[in-house]
């Protein structure tokens, strides 16, 4: 049976999504989480995560875009609001990141993140995969590598061959593939540990159906696997920060199903942490 991490993003985001994940979570049905925890209701969300203990894995899911800061970022979010995903990546292209002060808002959310669940995370991604733009990744890399070095860098690396065959949002995937790769390369050269494979990248569309979505991003998965997932449930608090409403509940219903079931058994799949079964990728030379 070949080992699938099957990850929730965005928990933290708005409190019907982030129960969802919990209960999602307590069934087994997905293997790990990784926090927003620049909102007010962090505090509580992560209190009832922290429930969980030991049943799967916990990360930072850092945020860059669209939402508040934990503190003052007066070059990336002068009016208090960070940046669009489009403005930061064209930003990042011309190499206008500031890295101190991207590296100011990693440690406030390390800080917040620890300071609830009382231990750094198992691992890191990025809302809308920020973490993995260039000026943010060296600081991912510096900072993970000096305060949490037993934490796995989640990239978004897949072979182009498996993201052409799929056909989903190929554009996109294999734009995140590509940053993905840089972000592999810089972590590992530190010693961190990265995953060995991703999926999941789609355009949120309700059509066609996530179940044969899901077939699509699962088949011929490689050991570790990561899947990245949004499952949650519409609230008035969700439709005030994200886009992303309706589709999480499809998303959620296929996760806790019969037919998902039914996937993993057709593929030889089973749900994994990313601790266990070689479902991390070592550092190593010619990566």
């Amino acid at each position: 049976m070949t080992r699938v991490v099957v990850g929730a993003d965005d928990h933290g985001i708005a409190p019907a999504t982030s129960a969802v994940i919990r209960e999602l979570l307590g069934r087994g049905r997905l293997t790990a989480t990784s926090s927003m925890v620049v909102f007010p209701e962090w505090p509580d969300e992560g209190a009832r995560l922290a429930e969980l203990g030991d049943r799967a894995d916990l990360g930072l899911h850092l945020t860059l875009t669209d939402q508040s800061p934990v503190g003052p970022m007066p070059g990336l979010a002068p009016g208090g609001r960070l940046p669009s995903f489009g403005v930061l990546a064209r930003r990042a292209l011309r190499g206008g990141i500031d890295r101190a002060e991207v590296r100011g808002e990693l440690e406030r959310q390390l800080d917040a993140f620890e300071g609830v669940i009382g231990r750094p995370p198992d691992y890191l991604d990025g809302h809308q995969h920020v973490h993995q733009l260039a000026g943010v990744r060296e600081v991912v890399v510096e900072v993970l590598a000096r305060r949490a070095p037993a934490a796995v860098v989640r990239t978004c690396v897949e072979a182009p061959a498996r993201v052409l065959a799929r056909g989903v949002a190929v554009t996109r995937a294999l734009a995140f593939a590509w940053a993905g790769r840089a972000l592999r390369r810089q972590a590992e050269r530190a010693g961190l540990r990265t995953t060995p494979g991703f999926t999941g990248v789609y355009d949120f569309a309700p059509e066609p159906p996530f179940g044969d979505r899901a077939a699509r991003f699962l088949v011929d998965a490689v050991p570790g696997t990561f899947w990245m997932c949004h499952p949650g449930a519409a609230d008035a608090v969700l439709v005030g920060r994200d886009s992303l409403v309706d589709q999480r509940a499809v998303e959620a219903a296929f996760l806790g199903s019969e037919a998902c079931d039914a996937l993993f058994e057709r593929l030889g799949l089973t749900r994994g942490r990313l601790q266990a079964g070689g479902a991390v990728s070592a550092p190593g030379p010619g990566r």
